[in-house]
């Protein structure tokens, strides 16, 4: 809980909506691993289809399951485009629209789609949303957390206001194709 910015309560409730959904699943080791859902999403996307056409029904589902707004974002070298977005029914407001596209190091999805970068690239994506200014040594020891877990949670920092859990999709190979993301009112 106060790893993440949140209370245990909260972080378990997000988490415990991922693993219901199948989204996520947790290893014998305790670590957060991508559930079926996302397995089965990153097999179709081999396929060649559009990752957006692959993914809509079944975020659709994510979000009336939940009733979060689910955004779906791909990486574009150093930003990532919104290729969808289920609006929520609680409330829960998010800026990015699909075709929109935002620096990697902003937000919660772009926070999933680094997660297989190293920490090198972690400080380069820092500083080019940031400026040379601002260190970022709690934003990098942020993210190796993010990579120990496996997903981001990212609280007030994007939305205010509101709760979000991202995943990164991988394909058969493990590269990171995509990230699920899920907002919610804190």
């Amino acid at each position: 809980g106060r790893a993440v910015g949140c209370t245990r309560s909260t972080t378990q409730r997000l988490a415990s909506a991922l693993l219901r959904q199948g989204w996520l699943r947790l290893n014998p080791s305790g670590r957060y691993v991508l559930g079926p859902q996302l397995s089965r999403l990153a097999s179709q996307a081999q396929s060649g289809a559009p990752l957006a056409i692959l993914c809509h029904s079944v975020l659709q589902e994510l979000a009336d399951r939940t009733r979060a707004a689910i955004l779906l974002a791909s990486r574009e070298d150093d930003s990532f485009e919104c290729l969808d977005r289920i609006d929520s029914r609680r409330d829960a407001e998010t800026r990015l629209r699909p075709g929109q596209r935002a620096l990697l190091a902003t937000s919660a999805l772009g926070h999933a789609l680094l997660l297989d970068d190293d920490a090198v690239d972690w400080a380069d994506q820092f500083t080019l949303a940031y400026g040379e200014d601002t260190a970022p040594a709690a934003w990098l020891d942020t993210m190796h957390a993010h990579r120990a877990r496996g997903c981001v949670f990212d609280f007030d920092a994007t939305e205010p206001g509101s709760r979000s859990i991202a995943v990164p999709l991988r394909d058969g190979h493990n590269t990171i194709v995509g990230a699920i993301c899920l907002t919610a009112p804190s």
